[in-house]
């Protein structure tokens, strides 16, 4: 599946992606994680347009970073995963990017698209 990286690790990820990804993942952060609460495979995930937030969040970052990426790039994704926790390879959190195809995948509660 590629590179992944959890929100909780976001080591060798460039800083502009990794702030917008810490970004995006506030309201998701919202949610608390359930001690042994099932967890949503990649599988039951559906592509989401940019919302106008992370557009917004997007161009602040640069703003603050002086430097710029191309957001019609990232592709998001909406994971059914009720208790806030999206599980990929063992490993649990609140939202991941894949290097690969350059995805983000968010909880769908917290995109407020169940």
């Amino acid at each position: 599946m590629g590179s992944l990286v959890g929100i909780s690790g976001l080591r060798g990820v460039p800083a502009f992606v990794a702030a917008v990804l810490l970004c995006s993942s506030v309201a998701a952060c919202a949610a608390p994680k359930a001690a042994g609460a099932p967890v949503a495979p990649i599988e039951r995930a559906w592509e989401v347009p940019t919302l106008e937030l992370y557009t917004e969040w997007w161009r602040k970052t640069e703003a603050c970073s002086g430097r710029t990426g191309d957001m019609s790039q990232v592709m998001f994704y909406a994971v059914d995963a009720p208790s806030g926790i999206i599980g990929l390879n063992g490993t649990e959190a609140h939202g991941w990017w894949v290097r690969q195809g350059n995805r983000i995948y968010l909880p769908a509660n917290a995109l407020g698209r169940v």
